[in-house]
């Protein structure tokens, strides 16, 4: 998260996963929350892993004082299947905070609720309502983000693309650097894994292309060109060369 000034927006603050609070980050979602003067705050939660949500540091840590701030906590879940997690989701919340029945029979959670912003379009939001009312809340527990798809639904993930990094460079412990995987790996959603450690694109003898481990041994030529590195562009293409490269490609 950084440095941040107090008097900003809390939705601008608490950007943070909640898989990771075993960082320094504690304190300064404690410092927000105790700082919110809106009736409504998120909290980003990408990746939400419900097995894992039960122990979270973030639901039992903050629970008392989430509910003295006088906010509403908003969890926001990005990838996955929104019909199944945010019910799960609601679920887990439901434990620490508590709900009350309202005058249709449907439970409103304490202090909390969801917002969910990732893949959202008319049709979509019709089929979470009706997940989250079968499960039994109500709607207003969900705030929903006004994303692209509600204006027009083509996008990078009609082809499923993304651009992710996929190695870092960390300390060894013995005063030199290692090389070490990361990769985003979804527990509801696989069709959005990606993937993982040094990577090379090879041409097969058959004319396919194939995303290999550059640190496993191998033959094959990478075709990979660096483009930049740091601040510097190392490699200047014109569109004609795309261009030319799309039809090899295509051929």
């Amino acid at each position: 998260m950084g440095n941040y000034d107090v008097s900003r927006d809390p939705c601008e603050i608490l950007g943070i996963n909640w898989q990771d609070l075993d960082v320094k980050p504690i304190e300064e979602i404690r410092l927000a929350v105790s700082k919110a003067a809106r009736p409504l705050i998120r909290n980003l939660h990408p990746d939400h892993n419900p097995e894992k949500a039960n122990d979270d540091k973030a639901v039992r840590e903050f629970r008392d004082q989430i509910i003295a701030s006088g906010a509403r906590i908003v969890c926001r879940p990005d990838s996955g299947d929104a019909t199944k997690l945010i019910p799960e989701l609601l679920g887990i919340l439901e434990e620490t905070f508590g709900s009350t029945e309202n005058s249709k029979g449907f439970r409103v959670l304490n202090n909390v609720g969801i917002l969910q912003g990732d893949g959202i379009y008319n049709e979509k939001m019709t089929e979470i309502y009706r997940a989250v009312m079968d499960a039994g809340y109500a709607a207003n527990n969900l705030v929903f983000g006004s994303g692209g798809s509600l204006l027009q639904r083509v996008n990078r993930d009609n082809f499923a693309f993304a651009q992710k990094a996929s190695s870092i460079l960390v300390p060894d412990g013995e005063g030199g650097y290692v090389w070490r995987g990361i990769a985003q790996k979804p527990v509801t959603d696989h069709g959005k894994d990606s993937k993982e450690g040094r990577l090379a694109i090879v041409r097969n003898d058959n004319g396919s292309y194939e995303t290999i481990n550059r640190d496993v041994p191998h033959t094959a030529l990478d075709i990979m060109q660096t483009v930049y590195v740091g601040k510097r562009i190392t490699r200047m293409q014109t569109l004609d060369e795309v261009r030319e490269l799309a039809r090899d490609f295509a051929a």
